[in-house]
């Protein structure tokens, strides 16, 4: 419940964000950055008593949006952490084979899971209309749990917030985003000092 406020009429509230953290910005780049805050989403029944959940009020806004902001940035472009030279984070030959191969398993593995996924949700006619009817499977219950067919059906209007939805679009997103050709792969992590660590991912390098 610490998740929530509420929040009366004509009450304002501010928040800072860092959008250094989130984007990777370019010289000579124009932005322009919306804010979109989701208001469907409700207490977990599973971690919030349904004393706890009687205080909470659904507001009749199905989503909060700031307007749109507009950056621009010139020749030079400030960064925060510098970290090593880039011709020192290059790849050598067998750098560079490693990884394609890495890439290459990588993208059948994450492809195959996505396809499991989709192939979950079995498309069936009933009086002249498709309806998306769950398929079991005990690898799904293994590593999500147990479908919840009372949920809303996939692709209906209902569909988003539940649990089923944030499965299956988590899968999707994950395959978009480890499969983006716009990556930046680098050799060596200049901001990790644990030597255990072989590899690590954020907003400047994948």
């Amino acid at each position: 419940m610490d998740s929530f406020i509420t929040l009366y009429p004509g009450q304002v509230i501010e928040k800072d964000v860092d959008i250094e953290k989130e984007y990777r910005f370019r010289p000579n780049g124009t932005y322009k950055i919306r804010y979109v805050l989701s208001l469907n989403r409700e207490p977990d029944p599973d971690e919030v008593s349904s004393a706890e959940r009687a205080s909470f009020f659904a507001p009749n806004q199905a989503e909060a949006a700031s307007g749109f902001i507009e950056i621009t940035f010139g020749d030079r472009l400030a960064v925060r952490n510098q970290g090593a030279d880039d011709d020192e984070l290059k790849c050598d030959a067998q750098q560079s084979l490693t990884i394609s191969r890495i890439r290459l398993a990588t993208s059948r593995r994450i492809t195959a899971g996505e396809a499991f996924l989709r192939e979950r949700y079995v498309a069936t006619l009933e009086n002249g209309h498709i309806r998306y009817v769950f398929k079991p499977h005990p690898r799904y219950t293994r590593w999500f749990g147990v479908h919840d067919d009372s949920e809303p059906e996939i692709y209906s209007d209902g569909w988003g917030l539940n649990n089923n939805a944030r499965v299956f679009e988590t899968a999707l997103a994950t395959t978009k985003r480890i499969l983006a050709p716009e990556q930046s792969i680098r050799c060596g992590c200049p901001d990790v000092t644990d030597e255990r660590v072989s590899a690590h991912a954020d907003t400047e390098s994948t």
